[in-house]
């Protein structure tokens, strides 16, 4: 027996809401990320992110002090990888 498979014409486009995220000029999840325990160097930290903890690795692999304001670019598995925010 055959099911029918019905596509949704509003999520024809793969990423439907990439806008939404797109600040200055590098594009990313979201902003509203801040890390709980430092990340050093090539290592793995935690943050505060959608309600939750999740792993954090700096997608440079540069070290992070704790409390800063990242943000998170893409996920590998549990872990998110990062950026630091700046102000500009």
């Amino acid at each position: 027996m055959t099911t029918a498979r019905h596509r949704n014409p509003s999520t024809s486009d793969p990423e439907p809401f990439h806008h939404l995220f797109k600040q200055s000029s590098s594009w990313a999840v979201s902003s509203c990320a801040y890390l709980s325990t430092d990340i050093k160097a090539g290592k793995v930290g935690r943050m505060r992110y959608l309600a939750t903890d999740w792993n954090a690795k700096a997608a440079d692999n540069s070290s992070i002090p704790a409390g800063t304001d990242v943000i998170p670019i893409a996920r590998q598995g549990n872990t998110w990888l990062v950026m630091a925010a700046t102000d500009n």
